[in-house]
């Protein structure tokens, strides 16, 4: 939107903004980027986009590495959600893990490899509502030009670390050593967020990755595919999901069906349309989700971004008929609408309070609402909330229909 916003922008994203000035003209190109001088080195080279952004064409080593330390302590975690999770503003699944620490207690973060900060980002901005909230960090770990960890939401970080980069104001780029084990920082009030990338993942099940335009998004992975034993099992043990693959999904799409993610057309794919009132925007607004429960696959979440106001979630009474089920069909296909929660093996509900296996989705008999879904081509939907209506109330269509694509 200017001169100013633009060269703070590249100055944190420099690999981006190389890329995009390589291949456009752009008079604010040649501010950013001037022109070498005969007898400069030439630009650099990346070896991937997570290179470009976080490492700034420094990255070293390639291939995978095996983690021999959980992030957080096992004994430190009361709970672990794999991915694939959809609560609240994150309407679509949830790409990362959420460590719960035992509270209250202060718990430390751990490097779970030997590898090299390249990236420190700190946040008072909750991304999605814009509101403040107290300061957290995210720390990202190159292991090698193909291999990276991100840890989120971190509450301080260690001296050592503080040491070298200095009040963050934003964030930063770096090159830290750092061993498999080291003390990166500690949270006490938040979840920690974990993800791990691979740029050599195989491809995500999006019917249009390219839709998806979050940094890394397309080469997360399943941390648990490079945890070695004993840490392995001690993780599971913490984790509610008990069925392949353990560490979540959140990729549900199947062509030609219901089932996965849709959004609003002419709202920009996943990154919706920004809020001028906000540097973040309600961009999950514009996203609908049908997609299998994180931790009971059996069972399907409706996850909307306005219903009524507001970012829900609900499980469908009955638990029928499944997204994959629903196709093209000149007849639209009706949800009500009810809570959905968790019950353990023996039918008591489950209430966070440790962790479970063998949970079951509980829905409630309640319904809140109703929504009418129609396939009117294979990627394309017809979609209208009717909130605090039940389906005896709900005929058909309104005016207030929208489409949505994938």
């Amino acid at each position: 939107s200017g001169e100013e916003e633009c060269i703070s922008f590249c100055l944190d994203n420099r690999g981006r903004c190389e890329s995009y000035c390589n291949s456009n003209e752009n008079e604010l190109c040649a501010i950013i980027f001037p022109p070498e001088q005969p007898g400069s080195e030439g630009k650099r080279e990346y070896k991937n986009i997570l290179d470009q952004d976080w490492s700034h064409g420094k990255c070293e080593g390639s291939g995978t590495v095996n983690f021999g330390v959980s992030p957080m302590s096992p004994d430190d975690i009361l709970v672990l959600i794999p991915m694939g999770d959809m609560i609240g503003s994150h309407v679509t699944p949830i790409d990362h893990l959420y460590l719960y620490p035992i509270k209250p207690r202060l718990v430390n973060i751990y490097a779970p490899a030997n590898g090299t900060i390249v990236y420190i980002a700190a946040a008072d901005i909750a991304v999605g509502t814009g509101e403040s909230i107290p300061r957290t960090y995210t720390v990202v770990i190159e292991h090698t030009c193909e291999f990276y960890t991100l840890l989120g939401l971190l509450d301080d970080l260690s001296p050592k670390i503080k040491e070298k980069t200095g009040i963050i104001k934003e964030q930063v780029h770096v090159r830290i050593p750092i061993t498999q084990g080291e003390i990166l920082g500690n949270i006490e009030e938040n979840s920690l967020d974990y993800n791990v990338f691979y740029t050599q993942a195989s491809p995500k099940q999006w019917i249009f990755p390219e839709h998806y335009t979050e940094l890394g998004k397309k080469f997360i992975v399943d941390p648990f595919d490079y945890y070695i034993e004993p840490v392995k099992s001690m993780l599971l043990e913490k984790n509610l999901r008990t069925v392949p693959p353990l560490g979540g999904k959140f990729d549900h799409d199947i062509d030609g069906t219901l089932s996965g993610t849709w959004f609003e057309e002419n709202t920009n794919w996943y990154e919706g349309v920004s809020d001028t009132k906000s540097r973040y925007g309600p961009y999950w607004k514009t996203h609908i989700s049908f997609s299998p429960d994180p931790v009971d696959p059996s069972g399907f979440v409706i996850s909307l971004g306005d219903f009524n106001g507001e970012a829900r979630q609900f499980g469908a009474k009955g638990n029928s008929p499944k997204p994959k089920d629903v196709k093209v069909s000149s007849t639209p296909t009706l949800y009500e609408l009810v809570e959905k929660g968790y019950v353990d093996p023996s039918g008591k509900p489950w209430t966070f309070s440790a962790t479970v296996h063998g949970l079951r989705m509980d829905l409630g008999s309640q319904v809140q609402g109703v929504v009418l879904v129609q396939m009117l081509e294979d990627r394309k939907i017809k979609f209208e909330a009717f909130p605090e209506k039940t389906a005896s109330q709900v005929s058909g269509f309104t005016e207030n229909a929208k489409i949505y694509e994938r």
